[in-house]
């Protein structure tokens, strides 16, 4: 209770600063986060730069905009799905049946909450959703909102336990195109001074405690310029404070148009902050269930 009671005040902090804030409608999004304001990465096909605790911190407070507040059933009855789910299926080898059954499903835009109980199958979704497992032939994904757009481009997917860059350093996980504006920049910087990585930039990422490696994979996760971002159990490990961090940065980046982030977990609703999510989605007996449900807290 003490967590949620925290988050909920972090997320209330208004700004007493008057701030100008940049358009959401370009490649180049801002968002505020934590001490200061965090834009989105945009997306460049220039060679990236590492980016490091450099810039200097102003001691801006976190934007007091309300999230969005769902007024129907599913988000997606209004808008046009981020990804359309249809007839996915999946079984494991040797299974009497399927982990997985989903017919129609439908993300749009915001913070959504996967649930189901441990072995259910949430993290095997958002393993096919981020095209890590094969699918059947089926079963069908698009992204009805991106014309032209693969599905698979546009996903992140954030995976604590991926080692393929475990021989790097740390900063080489957080680039920035070589152009990035000073904005930019500074959004890089801000992650790095609320998840305290300044003095494990140049460590290797096998090196580091399990805490601070998935507050590097958090970082470029958040960095993404990918619309869709996919979070299994993002919490684990990770301190009260950088739990703040993550929580308020995830909320501002769901907000802006076309952003979807999905997060995977095993906790009861009634145990994580009480947000205005755009949808919640309950995985059992290889089916989903979705609602929106009405706001929690004071």
């Amino acid at each position: 209770m003490l967590l949620m009671k925290s988050v909920l005040r972090v997320a209330r902090i208004s700004s007493n600063t008057a701030r100008t804030r940049a358009s959401c409608s370009g490649s180049i999004q801002a968002w505020t986060v934590g001490m200061g304001k965090l834009p989105i990465m945009q997306k460049s096909n220039e060679t990236n730069t590492a980016c490091g605790p450099s810039s200097t911190h102003g001691s801006g407070a976190a934007s007091s905009a309300a999230p969005r507040k769902p007024t129907t059933t599913d988000a997606t009855d209004r808008v046009a799905p981020v990804l359309h789910i249809h007839q996915l299926h999946w079984a494991w080898p040797g299974a009497a049946g399927p982990l997985l059954a989903l017919r129609d499903w439908r993300l749009g835009p915001g913070l959504h909450l996967l649930r189901g109980a441990p072995g259910s199958g949430t993290s095997t979704l958002l393993r096919l959703l981020a095209g890590q497992l094969p699918l059947d032939g089926r079963s069908q994904i698009s992204a009805p909102a991106q014309a032209g757009g693969h599905w698979q481009a546009l996903v992140h997917h954030w995976d604590p336990d991926q080692q393929q860059h475990d021989a790097l350093p740390a900063r080489a996980l957080l680039p920035l195109p070589a152009n990035a504006p000073p904005s930019q920049q500074r959004a890089c910087a801000e992650l790095i001074e609320g998840f305290a990585l300044a003095p494990h930039l140049d460590k290797p990422l096998h090196m580091l405690s399990t805490g601070t490696r998935r507050k590097v994979l958090l970082s470029a996760a958040l960095l993404s310029p990918r619309p869709v971002l996919l979070l299994d159990e993002p919490c684990a490990a990770l301190d009260w404070r950088s739990i703040r961090v993550l929580w308020h940065a995830l909320a501002v980046r769901s907000r802006l148009p076309g952003q979807l982030v999905l997060l995977g977990t095993h906790q009861p609703i009634e145990e994580l902050p009480p947000w205005r999510w755009a949808g919640v989605h309950t995985l059992q007996a290889g089916r989903i269930k979705s609602s929106v449900p009405p706001e929690r807290g004071g």
